[in-house]
């Protein structure tokens, strides 16, 4: 594991259990991050001081996938309805506001590109689906696909600050996005860099 201190920012590079793929074990808003309950504790306690949010462990639907599965905003986390009883009195004990979303498209997190501003979502929503995501975000909300892709949430992460998106992302996709997102600070990551 390595740390980097730029600009004051702290950013980290890490596995989960050999596996790099840490987008799949967390999900992370504004003000709290949610880690899956296999990764260790020292993990935790460094995300924590990294993200300066509390940091608590969840699992949904009885997986540790959960950043697949999650998506929200500051006024809103969408949970798929798959999640077990169990998850949701997690969630509602940290003092978390969600909803169930019925759906057949259960990898919200995969589908849903979201911030405080604005929401792109897979156009394989149905029009009712989207306008559901649209009042529980309480943000503008466009369908879209990125790099010709359905899957916008999988393909990007965003904050209220900035985003993150693969080199196939073109770029009149990603002024759409800036756009709808209200984000300027847009960045590609490579397979070949190390970031």
């Amino acid at each position: 594991m390595l740390f980097f201190n730029m600009n004051d920012q702290h950013i980290i590079t890490a596995n989960f259990s050999g596996n790099p793929n840490v987008g799949l074990y967390t999900f992370c808003a504004e003000e709290y991050c949610l880690i899956s309950t296999d990764v260790p504790t020292k993990m935790m306690k460094i995300l924590k001081s990294v993200l300066k949010v509390p940091v608590y462990q969840i699992s949904i639907a009885g997986t540790s996938l959960i950043g697949a599965f999650l998506a929200g905003n500051k006024n809103m986390l969408l949970v798929p309805s798959i999640t077990f009883d169990h998850e949701l009195d997690k969630l509602k004990e940290l003092g978390i506001a969600y909803t169930v979303f019925h759906s057949d498209i259960t990898a919200l997190g995969n589908n849903i590109l979201v911030n405080d501003s604005g929401c792109l979502v897979s156009k394989d929503f149905s029009e009712d689906e989207i306008q559901q995501i649209q009042q529980a975000f309480n943000v503008p909300t466009k369908t879209g696909k990125l790099a010709d892709l359905p899957n916008v949430g999988s393909l990007g992460i965003v904050t209220n600050k900035g985003g993150l998106f693969g080199q196939n992302v073109e770029e009149f996709e990603i002024e759409f996005v800036e756009t709808l997102l209200k984000i300027k600070e847009i960045g590609r990551a490579s397979c070949r860099e190390r970031v």
